[in-house]
């Protein structure tokens, strides 16, 4: 029946998924990407000043993904920033948020 509409001639290319946004026959799913920005240590072994993760919902998991991602992170100490503000304990993470990882730091 498309194919009386034209349909059937456009290219599958056409209607490839937008980035952050995963679907099948019945969800729309958005995915929510967040950066996290890397200082010293860190984005020495990371090999970057910041990443882009998708479906991190807290701390806790950033941490697990982390550690999964780069082995050789699990035994340095290093603090998380939310919004500039340091963070003790899980916290939720939302869309927009600007999260950054810091390894101690001295005064001077």
């Amino acid at each position: 029946m498309w194919g009386i509409y034209g349909f059937d001639q456009i290219s599958p290319e056409r209607f490839k998924k937008p980035p952050g946004l995963r679907a099948d026959d019945r969800l729309l799913e958005t995915i929510m990407a967040i950066k996290i920005l890397l200082f010293g240590q860190l984005k020495q072994l990371t090999g970057s000043s910041e990443l882009e993760l998708q479906d991190i919902a807290d701390t806790d998991q950033l941490i697990k993904e982390m550690q999964s991602r780069f082995p050789e992170i699990r035994d340095l100490n290093y603090m998380i920033a939310v919004d500039k503000t340091i963070i003790h304990g899980n916290t939720s993470i939302h869309e927009n948020q600007e999260l950054a990882l810091l390894p101690p730091y001295s005064g001077g």
